[in-house]
């Protein structure tokens, strides 16, 4: 479970929530209840979430029945994505109760959610259910658009509409941090039945509509067409949608890596249920490993087979190496390729700017403050890691070490490559500037530059160095578009800096 569900380490006091819940009273035994009733679910659902979220609804017999734990993780996961700052999500399918929309405004008060749902009798009591929660002002639940899924307006249809789309329209469609659905898994009530038969008895009582459980082609038709209409839409920065059967994530995932190399599979586990998060983007945002891989990976399982490559590269070096030791050889490997110290530049009058103080940064600067922007500013690019501030609920570490530092990296142009160092050699020289074969020119983050002509970075990245005695050395990589960039700094760190000695 995530981290910060509060049913992670403990699972409910059944008898001291039928003490104050009459309803739930007469399932509670001791302190187990019967899973396999369906109205036992109901009632522990309903005092969970008035209970836990403050949160009074009313569970149709003929729907679906939302267990609130695994609702929480997803939510609480798409929470990660967000970051801190003003949200804006979409929920898919928002159900009769509208789970996740209310869940994330209880979370979030200041969010707005924007939840469709396709059957008018969901629809229906969904909006009365936000609205006896007085939470109206933070989830709309809207009918869900004809003939597609989001609803959205793609990019090029808004370029052609211009000027005739009212401001406050475009803002309904605008900015928002993620989307989610729990979509219906099955293609028939022929398979539902089958897959429950596979299965043998369910660990709860099944509680669904037809249109809950069936659409046409099942979940992997359904998220595959959310896919194919994700690409045209740029409001969004993160897609995410629940996977409940393991056969449909290998064709999605090769779906999705057609269209997008910023992907994730998160596997959400709880009891004998087991569900995935299917997440991906077209921006530059890189999430961290320590949010989307597993600590414990076994490279041979299919489910490795599924994920990207990872975003964090990590070395501790053998035999044990001191991080004083290492920290000096990381600093002489950053500047070889003219990233040492961090932020040299000259300001508009060409003086020199001051340069950040010769240590790294103690506490991990966090690239994205407010992550619901993509690229970075000239600024950020530029910026004295002493300064950087740091959001410790949304560092991307989640548990720092004490004397862990960290060197954030912005380089505006591949200084680390073989020619890219033969021109800077040259230039030294005084030689002639040109003639790379790379496109590269030379060291740039301390060249005598003024900060307005500074291009973007290539990518944003951070060098964490932690440990004592045994110290190990990593990578992270937090934005940018270019792999092998990357991944070729990280192997000059290491060769130039002699770290795998």
């Amino acid at each position: 479970m995530h981290p910060k569900n509060r049913y992670r380490d403990a699972r409910p006091d059944f008898a001291a929530l039928a003490r104050k819940h009459a309803a739930l009273a007469p399932f509670v035994y001791g302190s187990s209840i019967d899973f396999s009733d369906a109205a036992a679910l109901r009632a522990l659902t309903t005092a969970l979430l008035k209970e836990d979220f403050g949160l009074d609804v009313e569970l149709r017999e003929d729907r679906l029945c939302p267990t609130v734990a695994n609702r929480l993780d997803y939510a609480l996961l798409c929470l990660d994505l967000a970051g801190p700052g003003p949200l804006r999500a979409i929920d898919i399918g928002t159900g009769h109760v509208a789970i996740y929309a209310l869940l994330l405004h209880r979370l979030r008060p200041d969010a707005h959610i924007l939840a469709t749902e396709l059957d008018a009798g969901s629809l229906a009591h969904a909006r009365a259910t936000v609205a006896a929660n007085g939470a109206g002002h933070s989830v709309s639940v809207i009918p869900a658009p004809e003939g597609r899924i989001f609803p959205l307006t793609p990019e090029a249809e808004k370029e052609k509409e211009g000027e005739e789309k009212e401001e406050a329209e475009r803002a309904e469609t605008s900015n928002y941090a993620f989307t989610m659905c729990n979509p219906p898994f099955f293609a028939s009530p022929g398979e539902v039945l089958a897959s429950r038969a596979l299965k043998g008895p369910a660990p709860g009582a099944p509680t669904a509509a037809v249109n809950e459980e069936v659409t046409r082609g099942g979940e992997e038709a359904f998220v595959g067409a959310m896919v194919a209409e994700s690409v045209a839409l740029g409001q969004v920065r993160w897609f995410t949608s629940l996977v409940g059967r393991y056969e449909n994530l290998h064709a999605l995932v090769r779906l999705v890596r057609g269209v997008t190399d910023n992907y994730y599979v998160v596997s959400l586990r709880q009891a004998q249920t087991a569900r995935w998060v299917l997440i991906w983007g077209f921006g530059k945002e890189r999430l961290p490993d320590s949010m989307t891989r597993p600590a414990l990976l076994d490279p041979t399982t299919s489910f490795a087979r599924l994920l990207p490559p990872p975003n964090t590269f990590t070395l501790k070096p053998d035999p044990p190496r001191p991080r004083d030791e290492i920290v000096r050889e990381v600093r002489h490997a950053l500047r070889e390729c003219g990233l040492w110290p961090v932020g040299a530049r000259v300001d508009e009058t060409g003086e020199e700017a001051p340069d950040a103080d010769d240590k790294p940064a103690k506490s991990p600067p966090s690239p994205d403050t407010d992550r619901s922007t993509d690229a970075p500013t000239k600024d950020d690019a530029t910026s004295n890691p002493e300064t950087t501030s740091a959001d410790p609920e949304r560092a991307r570490d989640p548990d720092p070490g004490p004397d862990d530092m960290y060197i954030p990296l912005a380089p505006t142009s591949n200084t680390w490559s073989r020619s890219a160092r033969r021109a800077a050699q040259r230039v030294e020289r005084g030689g002639e500037r040109g003639g790379q074969d790379d496109g590269t020119d030379g060291p740039t983050n301390t060249d005598r530059t003024p900060a307005s002509r500074i291009p973007p970075p290539l990518f944003r990245a951070r060098v964490r160095i932690s440990g004592g005695d045994t110290a190990e050395v990593a990578l992270l990589w937090d934005w940018g578009g270019d792999r092998a960039a990357v991944e070729g700094l990280w192997k000059f760190v290491l060769s130039k800096g002699g770290v795998r000695l």
